[in-house]
Protein backbone atom coordinates (compact mmCIF):
# COMPACT_ATOMS: atom_id res chain seq x y z
CA UNK A 1 0.00 0.00 0.00
CA UNK A 2 1.01 3.42 -1.13
CA UNK A 3 2.34 6.14 1.53
CA UNK A 4 -0.85 8.01 0.77
CA UNK A 5 -3.34 5.07 1.06
CA UNK A 6 -1.90 4.60 4.28
CA UNK A 7 -2.42 8.19 5.26
CA UNK A 8 -6.17 7.86 4.01
CA UNK A 9 -7.19 4.83 6.24
CA UNK A 10 -5.41 5.95 9.14
CA UNK A 11 -7.15 7.50 11.70
CA UNK A 12 -5.45 10.26 14.04
CA UNK A 13 -7.49 12.49 16.16
CA UNK A 14 -10.44 10.57 15.20
CA UNK A 15 -8.81 7.29 16.95
CA UNK A 16 -8.75 9.57 20.28
CA UNK A 17 -12.08 10.72 20.03
CA UNK A 18 -13.42 7.44 19.01
CA UNK A 19 -12.05 5.93 23.00
CA UNK A 20 -12.28 9.10 24.47
CA UNK A 21 -15.98 8.73 23.43
CA UNK A 22 -16.59 5.35 24.70
CA UNK A 23 -17.74 6.01 28.02
CA UNK A 24 -19.02 3.74 30.75
CA UNK A 25 -22.76 4.87 29.75
CA UNK A 26 -21.83 3.37 26.52
CA UNK A 27 -20.76 -0.08 27.68
CA UNK A 28 -23.80 -0.10 30.42
CA UNK A 29 -26.47 1.52 28.34
CA UNK A 30 -25.85 -0.67 25.12
CA UNK A 31 -25.81 -3.74 27.37
CA UNK A 32 -28.52 -2.89 29.50
CA UNK A 33 -30.81 -1.90 26.40
CA UNK A 34 -29.70 -5.69 24.28
CA UNK A 35 -30.84 -7.59 27.37
CA UNK A 36 -33.71 -5.84 28.61
CA UNK A 37 -34.98 -5.26 24.98
CA UNK A 38 -33.03 -7.57 22.69
CA UNK A 39 -32.54 -6.20 19.04
CA UNK A 40 -35.48 -3.48 18.83
CA UNK A 41 -33.84 -0.77 19.54
CA UNK A 42 -30.58 -0.87 17.02
CA UNK A 43 -32.26 1.60 14.93
CA UNK A 44 -31.74 4.66 17.45
CA UNK A 45 -27.89 3.98 16.95
CA UNK A 46 -28.01 4.47 13.25
CA UNK A 47 -29.77 7.52 13.95
CA UNK A 48 -27.85 8.74 17.03
CA UNK A 49 -24.82 8.30 15.45
CA UNK A 50 -26.06 10.14 12.25
CA UNK A 51 -26.39 13.23 14.37
CA UNK A 52 -22.80 12.55 16.03
CA UNK A 53 -21.32 12.85 12.82
CA UNK A 54 -23.17 16.05 11.81
CA UNK A 55 -22.03 17.70 15.22
CA UNK A 56 -18.87 16.62 15.11
CA UNK A 57 -18.23 17.77 11.61
CA UNK A 58 -19.47 20.71 12.16
CA UNK A 59 -17.12 21.57 15.15
CA UNK A 60 -14.20 20.47 13.46
CA UNK A 61 -15.04 22.47 10.33
CA UNK A 62 -14.50 25.42 11.96
CA UNK A 63 -10.81 24.49 13.27
CA UNK A 64 -9.87 23.50 9.50
CA UNK A 65 -11.29 26.62 7.84
CA UNK A 66 -10.30 29.16 10.35
CA UNK A 67 -7.30 27.88 11.73
CA UNK A 68 -8.55 28.59 15.39
CA UNK A 69 -9.48 26.79 18.48
CA UNK A 70 -12.87 25.98 19.23
CA UNK A 71 -12.44 27.68 22.53
CA UNK A 72 -11.78 30.72 20.13
CA UNK A 73 -14.84 29.98 18.31
CA UNK A 74 -17.00 30.05 21.03
CA UNK A 75 -15.09 33.06 22.65
CA UNK A 76 -16.54 35.57 19.48
CA UNK A 77 -20.17 34.78 21.48
CA UNK A 78 -18.41 36.48 24.32
CA UNK A 79 -16.66 35.46 27.80
CA UNK A 80 -19.40 34.11 29.71
CA UNK A 81 -19.96 31.21 27.11
CA UNK A 82 -16.45 30.26 27.32
CA UNK A 83 -16.64 30.52 31.61
CA UNK A 84 -20.33 28.45 31.09
CA UNK A 85 -19.08 25.81 28.63
CA UNK A 86 -15.62 25.22 31.40
CA UNK A 87 -17.63 25.02 34.28
CA UNK A 88 -20.38 22.21 32.10
CA UNK A 89 -17.30 19.94 31.24
CA UNK A 90 -15.67 20.35 34.92
CA UNK A 91 -18.99 18.68 36.08
CA UNK A 92 -19.00 16.28 32.97
CA UNK A 93 -15.46 15.30 34.20
CA UNK A 94 -15.90 15.00 37.45
CA UNK A 95 -19.42 12.14 37.34
CA UNK A 96 -17.34 10.73 34.39
CA UNK A 97 -14.44 9.81 36.00
CA UNK A 98 -15.63 8.38 39.24
CA UNK A 99 -17.35 5.80 37.25
CA UNK A 100 -14.22 5.47 35.11
CA UNK A 101 -11.90 4.72 37.84
CA UNK A 102 -14.43 2.33 39.26
CA UNK A 103 -15.05 0.51 36.46
CA UNK A 104 -11.01 0.01 35.52
CA UNK A 105 -10.52 -1.08 39.31
CA UNK A 106 -13.44 -3.92 39.05
CA UNK A 107 -12.68 -5.02 35.38
CA UNK A 108 -8.62 -5.43 36.59
CA UNK A 109 -10.45 -7.03 39.74
CA UNK A 110 -12.69 -9.77 37.68
CA UNK A 111 -9.23 -11.05 35.68
CA UNK A 112 -6.50 -11.00 38.86
CA UNK A 113 -8.78 -10.81 42.15
CA UNK A 114 -6.31 -9.95 45.15
CA UNK A 115 -6.46 -11.91 48.46
CA UNK A 116 -7.83 -8.49 49.92
CA UNK A 117 -10.86 -7.19 50.16
CA UNK A 118 -9.68 -4.16 48.65
CA UNK A 119 -8.90 -5.60 45.62
CA UNK A 120 -11.39 -3.06 43.65
CA UNK A 121 -9.72 0.20 44.84
CA UNK A 122 -6.15 -1.03 44.41
CA UNK A 123 -6.44 -2.11 41.03
CA UNK A 124 -8.39 1.00 40.37
CA UNK A 125 -5.31 2.91 42.05
CA UNK A 126 -2.84 1.38 40.11
CA UNK A 127 -4.38 1.51 36.40
CA UNK A 128 -5.33 5.73 37.88
CA UNK A 129 -1.19 5.68 38.10
CA UNK A 130 -0.55 4.35 34.66
CA UNK A 131 -2.84 6.40 32.99
CA UNK A 132 -2.24 9.78 34.48
CA UNK A 133 1.55 9.28 33.87
CA UNK A 134 0.94 8.30 30.11
CA UNK A 135 -1.40 11.61 29.92
CA UNK A 136 0.84 14.37 31.85
CA UNK A 137 4.36 12.92 30.44
CA UNK A 138 2.66 12.57 26.71
CA UNK A 139 0.38 15.08 26.47
CA UNK A 140 -2.10 14.38 23.07
CA UNK A 141 0.57 13.05 20.53
CA UNK A 142 1.58 9.90 23.67
CA UNK A 143 -2.25 9.36 23.67
CA UNK A 144 -2.56 9.32 19.64
CA UNK A 145 0.30 7.07 19.69
CA UNK A 146 -1.54 4.56 21.82
CA UNK A 147 -4.93 5.00 20.73
CA UNK A 148 -4.60 3.41 16.88
CA UNK A 149 -3.58 0.02 18.34
CA UNK A 150 -6.45 -0.20 20.83
CA UNK A 151 -9.35 0.72 18.04
CA UNK A 152 -8.19 -2.65 16.15
CA UNK A 153 -7.85 -4.78 19.57
CA UNK A 154 -11.45 -3.05 20.82
CA UNK A 155 -13.13 -3.70 17.59
CA UNK A 156 -12.05 -7.20 16.80
CA UNK A 157 -12.41 -8.38 20.24
CA UNK A 158 -16.39 -6.94 20.48
CA UNK A 159 -16.53 -8.46 16.75
CA UNK A 160 -15.75 -11.92 17.93
CA UNK A 161 -18.47 -11.63 21.23
CA UNK A 162 -20.62 -11.07 19.10
CA UNK A 163 -20.27 -13.82 16.65
CA UNK A 164 -19.52 -16.02 19.19
CA UNK A 165 -22.35 -15.24 20.89
CA UNK A 166 -24.69 -16.46 17.94
CA UNK A 167 -27.42 -13.66 17.07
CA UNK A 168 -30.27 -13.63 14.77
CA UNK A 169 -29.12 -12.19 11.43
CA UNK A 170 -32.61 -11.50 10.75
CA UNK A 171 -33.37 -9.62 13.91
CA UNK A 172 -30.41 -7.29 13.91
CA UNK A 173 -30.93 -6.53 10.61
CA UNK A 174 -34.95 -5.37 11.39
CA UNK A 175 -33.78 -3.90 14.66
CA UNK A 176 -31.14 -1.43 12.08
CA UNK A 177 -33.57 -1.24 9.71
CA UNK A 178 -37.35 -1.32 11.26
CA UNK A 179 -38.22 1.28 13.72
CA UNK A 180 -39.99 0.38 17.00
CA UNK A 181 -40.87 0.96 20.29
CA UNK A 182 -41.17 -2.35 22.66
CA UNK A 183 -43.15 -2.62 25.56
CA UNK A 184 -41.73 -1.24 29.09
CA UNK A 185 -40.47 -4.04 30.45
CA UNK A 186 -38.16 -4.80 33.66
CA UNK A 187 -36.00 -2.26 35.90
CA UNK A 188 -35.44 0.05 33.02
CA UNK A 189 -37.34 2.12 31.06
CA UNK A 190 -37.08 2.37 27.36
CA UNK A 191 -37.26 6.20 27.81
CA UNK A 192 -34.39 6.32 30.12
CA UNK A 193 -32.61 4.23 28.25
CA UNK A 194 -32.76 6.24 25.13
CA UNK A 195 -32.04 9.40 27.20
CA UNK A 196 -29.08 7.86 27.93
CA UNK A 197 -27.74 6.78 24.48
CA UNK A 198 -28.69 10.46 23.21
CA UNK A 199 -26.77 11.94 26.14
CA UNK A 200 -24.10 9.83 24.88
CA UNK A 201 -23.64 10.98 21.04
CA UNK A 202 -25.88 13.64 20.85
CA UNK A 203 -26.29 15.92 24.11
CA UNK A 204 -22.60 15.65 24.85
CA UNK A 205 -19.78 17.65 25.20
CA UNK A 206 -17.87 15.09 23.41
CA UNK A 207 -18.27 16.68 20.53
CA UNK A 208 -15.98 19.79 21.67
CA UNK A 209 -12.95 16.96 21.82
CA UNK A 210 -12.51 16.37 18.53
CA UNK A 211 -12.10 20.14 17.55
CA UNK A 212 -9.66 19.97 20.29
CA UNK A 213 -7.13 16.87 19.22
CA UNK A 214 -7.63 18.32 15.07
CA UNK A 215 -6.01 21.40 16.48
CA UNK A 216 -3.71 20.18 18.42
CA UNK A 217 -2.60 17.49 15.56
CA UNK A 218 -2.15 21.08 12.95
CA UNK A 219 -5.22 20.28 11.31
CA UNK A 220 -5.97 24.23 10.66
CA UNK A 221 -6.21 25.19 7.07
CA UNK A 222 -8.35 23.76 4.02
CA UNK A 223 -5.69 21.52 2.99
CA UNK A 224 -6.67 19.34 5.89
CA UNK A 225 -10.33 19.48 4.89
CA UNK A 226 -10.50 16.42 2.98
CA UNK A 227 -8.50 14.06 5.35
CA UNK A 228 -10.63 15.42 8.24
CA UNK A 229 -13.50 14.31 7.35
CA UNK A 230 -12.65 11.16 6.49
CA UNK A 231 -10.60 10.35 9.69
CA UNK A 232 -14.27 11.76 11.20
CA UNK A 233 -16.05 9.27 9.32
CA UNK A 234 -14.19 6.33 10.31
CA UNK A 235 -13.90 7.34 13.75
CA UNK A 236 -17.88 7.72 13.89
CA UNK A 237 -18.73 4.27 11.83
CA UNK A 238 -16.32 2.96 14.37
CA UNK A 239 -18.26 4.09 17.45
CA UNK A 240 -21.35 2.78 15.94
CA UNK A 241 -20.44 -0.40 15.02
CA UNK A 242 -19.19 -0.80 18.51
CA UNK A 243 -22.46 -0.35 20.23
CA UNK A 244 -24.22 -2.18 18.01
CA UNK A 245 -21.87 -5.24 18.63
CA UNK A 246 -22.31 -4.48 22.58
CA UNK A 247 -26.30 -4.19 21.71
CA UNK A 248 -25.99 -7.57 20.05
CA UNK A 249 -24.24 -9.45 22.49
CA UNK A 250 -26.34 -8.80 25.03
CA UNK A 251 -28.88 -9.27 22.90
CA UNK A 252 -27.86 -13.03 21.97
CA UNK A 253 -27.23 -13.99 25.70
CA UNK A 254 -29.26 -12.46 28.35
CA UNK A 255 -32.44 -11.32 26.64
CA UNK A 256 -33.63 -14.84 25.62
CA UNK A 257 -32.96 -15.99 29.42
CA UNK A 258 -34.45 -12.91 30.80
CA UNK A 259 -31.23 -11.80 32.32
CA UNK A 260 -31.22 -8.19 34.16
CA UNK A 261 -28.28 -6.40 34.67
CA UNK A 262 -27.47 -4.80 38.46
CA UNK A 263 -23.94 -5.05 38.95
CA UNK A 264 -21.17 -5.17 36.61
CA UNK A 265 -20.66 -8.67 37.42
CA UNK A 266 -24.13 -9.13 35.70
CA UNK A 267 -22.46 -7.61 32.66
CA UNK A 268 -19.75 -10.41 32.74
CA UNK A 269 -22.52 -13.07 31.56
CA UNK A 270 -22.78 -11.15 28.09
CA UNK A 271 -19.28 -12.82 27.75
CA UNK A 272 -19.04 -15.40 29.94
CA UNK A 273 -22.51 -17.10 28.86
CA UNK A 274 -21.20 -18.07 25.44
CA UNK A 275 -17.42 -17.82 26.21
CA UNK A 276 -16.86 -20.17 30.02
CA UNK A 277 -13.93 -19.25 31.82
CA UNK A 278 -12.69 -17.21 28.60
CA UNK A 279 -15.30 -15.03 28.65
CA UNK A 280 -14.70 -13.80 32.05
CA UNK A 281 -11.24 -12.95 30.94
CA UNK A 282 -12.75 -11.39 27.44
CA UNK A 283 -15.05 -9.23 29.47
CA UNK A 284 -12.00 -8.13 31.94
CA UNK A 285 -9.28 -7.17 29.53
CA UNK A 286 -12.34 -5.47 27.14
CA UNK A 287 -13.55 -3.50 29.80
CA UNK A 288 -10.49 -2.44 31.18
CA UNK A 289 -8.66 -1.38 27.73
CA UNK A 290 -11.87 0.30 27.07
CA UNK A 291 -12.46 2.23 30.15
CA UNK A 292 -8.38 3.15 30.33
CA UNK A 293 -8.62 4.12 27.17
CA UNK A 294 -11.48 6.21 27.24
CA UNK A 295 -10.25 7.84 31.04
CA UNK A 296 -7.28 8.81 29.07
CA UNK A 297 -9.02 9.84 25.62
CA UNK A 298 -11.41 12.20 27.65
CA UNK A 299 -9.18 13.62 30.08
CA UNK A 300 -6.71 14.31 27.57
CA UNK A 301 -9.47 16.44 25.02
CA UNK A 302 -11.42 18.52 28.14
CA UNK A 303 -8.22 19.19 29.78
CA UNK A 304 -6.74 20.67 26.59
CA UNK A 305 -10.49 22.89 26.35
CA UNK A 306 -10.24 24.41 29.68
CA UNK A 307 -6.31 24.72 29.07
CA UNK A 308 -7.14 26.98 26.14
CA UNK A 309 -10.18 28.76 28.19
CA UNK A 310 -7.72 29.69 30.38
CA UNK A 311 -5.13 31.07 28.39
CA UNK A 312 -7.37 33.00 26.01
CA UNK A 313 -9.68 34.45 27.77
CA UNK A 314 -8.57 34.06 31.64
CA UNK A 315 -4.87 34.52 32.37
CA UNK A 316 -4.22 38.17 32.92
CA UNK A 317 -1.32 39.60 30.14
CA UNK A 318 0.30 42.50 29.79
CA UNK A 319 1.28 41.96 26.25
CA UNK A 320 0.40 39.74 23.65
CA UNK A 321 2.16 36.44 23.61
CA UNK A 322 3.70 34.55 20.46
CA UNK A 323 1.89 31.31 19.14
CA UNK A 324 5.22 29.50 20.67
CA UNK A 325 4.37 30.74 24.03
CA UNK A 326 1.02 30.09 23.78
CA UNK A 327 2.00 26.79 23.33
CA UNK A 328 3.87 26.65 26.28
CA UNK A 329 1.59 28.13 28.79
CA UNK A 330 -1.24 25.99 27.46
CA UNK A 331 0.76 23.33 28.05
CA UNK A 332 1.31 24.16 31.67
CA UNK A 333 -2.14 24.85 32.28
CA UNK A 334 -3.38 21.32 30.50
CA UNK A 335 -0.80 19.69 33.08
CA UNK A 336 -2.55 21.61 36.19
CA UNK A 337 -6.29 21.12 34.69
CA UNK A 338 -5.69 17.21 34.14
CA UNK A 339 -4.27 17.03 38.00
CA UNK A 340 -6.97 18.34 38.91
CA UNK A 341 -9.60 15.89 36.70
CA UNK A 342 -8.14 13.25 37.67
CA UNK A 343 -7.15 13.63 41.52
CA UNK A 344 -10.50 15.06 42.82
CA UNK A 345 -12.33 11.86 42.11
CA UNK A 346 -10.18 9.01 43.85
CA UNK A 347 -12.51 9.63 46.69
CA UNK A 348 -14.92 7.06 44.88
CA UNK A 349 -12.40 4.80 46.09
CA UNK A 350 -13.50 4.61 49.54
CA UNK A 351 -17.42 4.80 49.02
CA UNK A 352 -19.78 1.78 48.21
CA UNK A 353 -21.56 3.29 44.87
CA UNK A 354 -22.44 0.57 42.09
CA UNK A 355 -21.40 2.10 38.55
CA UNK A 356 -24.36 0.77 37.01
CA UNK A 357 -27.00 3.17 37.65
CA UNK A 358 -24.21 6.08 37.80
CA UNK A 359 -23.31 5.00 34.43
CA UNK A 360 -27.09 5.35 33.01
CA UNK A 361 -28.53 8.42 35.08
CA UNK A 362 -25.15 10.48 34.45
CA UNK A 363 -25.66 11.00 30.43
CA UNK A 364 -29.22 10.83 30.94
CA UNK A 365 -28.83 14.08 33.41
CA UNK A 366 -26.45 15.85 31.04
CA UNK A 367 -28.76 15.28 27.94
CA UNK A 368 -31.78 17.33 29.77
CA UNK A 369 -29.06 20.04 31.27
Amino acid sequence: MSRSSKRMWTMGPGAVYLLGSLSPADLITHSVTGATYGYSLLWVIVIAYGLNYCIAEATSRYVVATGESIMEGFGRMGRPVVLALAVAIFLRRHVNNLVKVLLMGTAAHLLVPLPSPHSVPIWAAVSFVFAFSLMYRGGYRGVEAVSRYAVVLLVGAFVLVAIIASPSPAAIAGGLLVPSFPDETGLYRYTLLLMAVAGTTVGSLNHLKYPAYVYEKGWRNAGSAAVQRRDLVMSVVSQGLLAVLIQVAAAATLFRHGVEIRTLEDLSRVFSGPLGEAGRLVLGIGIWAAMFMSYIGSNTGYSLLVADAWERFVRRRTVEPSEAQRTLIRGRAYRVVLTFFCVSSLYVLVTTWEPIWLAILSPAFFFVL
